[in-house]
């Protein structure tokens, strides 16, 4: 992708984002920008990933095709409004904050500003995010394009409408916190049985991993794989049947449930 692309601020997704561009790019050096707040900061970035950047928001946005804005939601008006200035009625504006509206947006940039939001996840560290997006109608195909190019490079990608985004973020934006506590769950009872912290995270990571992979890769439900597990008069099956006495289901769609709630809470 032969663009000029700026991220604006540089937490802990804006530089997975900035890994992910610089990995998948030949000329990062010239090609990516990015802002910060301080100058050290600013330096340990540039340091790290081989690009410029800035504790101005207006000189790592200049001359942009693309502005990623990767900071709070609360601070979101104050650099739109910094960068209005600076931008082109063509440059594509990312946005990945929860809460921030396309109409919000536009009322801030104009309604002809090429807008979209995403919705990455923590994975994105790792380079295996799952990210819904959404568009505005001033976007073209070449916009979308260059959206889904940018966050393939940290995983994978999922077009959606604004309306399913509070879905996206209930079911892939917020809920590694529910796997994270699942995966501490069953590492306590290894703990409990005998087994070693050490060995009880590795054996449910691990685990966790390779239902995730194996799932991805088969084109079976899983219920029916969980069927599959399920060898009669077995272990598999008693824990099944103790996880629904207990409302297991209900319980992770109810924690979801309340994640997509908050979600349209904070659009409003």
């Amino acid at each position: 992708m032969d663009k000029k692309i700026a991220v604006i601020g540089t937490g802990n997704m804006g530089k997975a984002i900035i890994q992910g561009l610089v990995s998948h790019s030949n000329d990062s050096l010239n090609s990516i920008t990015a802002s910060t707040r301080t100058d050290q900061e600013a330096q340990n970035i540039q340091e790290e990933f081989g690009i410029n950047v800035f504790t101005n928001n207006q000189l790592a946005a200049k001359n942009s095709d693309i502005i990623i804005l990767a900071v709070k939601p609360y601070l979101l008006e104050e650099v739109i409004t910094e960068i209005i200035p600076i931008i082109s009625q063509h440059t594509l504006i990312i946005s990945i904050a929860a809460g921030f509206t396309i109409g919000q947006a536009e009322e801030l940039l104009g309604g002809n500003q090429p807008f979209i939001r995403a919705m990455p996840n923590l994975a994105a560290q790792v380079g295996e995010s799952m990210t819904g997006i959404v568009e505005n109608s001033s976007c073209s195909d070449t916009d979308i394009n260059d959206a889904i190019t940018i966050f393939n490079a940290i995983g994978r990608t999922e077009m959606v409408t604004e309306d399913l985004l509070h879905a996206v973020i209930g079911v892939s934006g917020s809920s590694p916190t529910l796997v994270f506590m699942l995966i501490q769950a069953m590492a306590d009872s290894g703990v409990a049985n005998g087994l070693t912290r050490e060995q009880s995270l590795k054996l449910a990571t691990q685990m966790v991993k390779g239902c995730a992979t194996y799932l991805e890769q088969s084109d079976t439900h899983p219920e029916k794989l969980k069927d599959n597990v399920c060898t009669p008069g077995g272990t598999s099956i008693q824990m099944v049947l103790e996880a629904e006495k207990q409302n297991y289901r209900h319980t992770i769609q109810s924690a979801i449930q309340a994640g997509i709630d908050k979600s349209k809470e904070l659009s409003k």
